[in-house]
């Protein structure tokens, strides 16, 4: 099961599963098409938001900038869309 932990459309989505494994989905538009680009991820303190949200946006940048480098950098993760589903559902009906 994953958990939406951070949303900002159109920009990410930080994810957790039920190992505490932290993933992040970066989106981008190029042209008429959208892309996104999704990783494990570690971040520093993710207690801090503030820390956690400017370390994601950093991430993004470095994304945004050059995605044929980031992508290489870090192995990208196929989370099953069943799975985002129910995260994205839940996190729209979550008080």
């Amino acid at each position: 099961m994953l958990d939406i932990l951070l949303l900002a459309n159109y920009k990410y989505i930080l994810y957790q599963d039920d190992s505490s494994k932290t993933f992040l989905n970066l989106t981008r538009e190029s042209g008429f098409g959208v892309y996104d680009f999704c990783f494990q991820v570690e971040l520093t303190d993710m207690t801090d938001i503030n820390l956690t949200i400017t370390e994601i946006e950093n991430l993004r940048k470095e994304y945004l900038k050059d995605p044929k480098t980031f992508s290489s950098k870090y192995s990208e993760v196929k989370l099953a869309p069943e799975q985002t589903k129910n995260a994205l559902s839940d996190w729209m009906t979550k008080d």
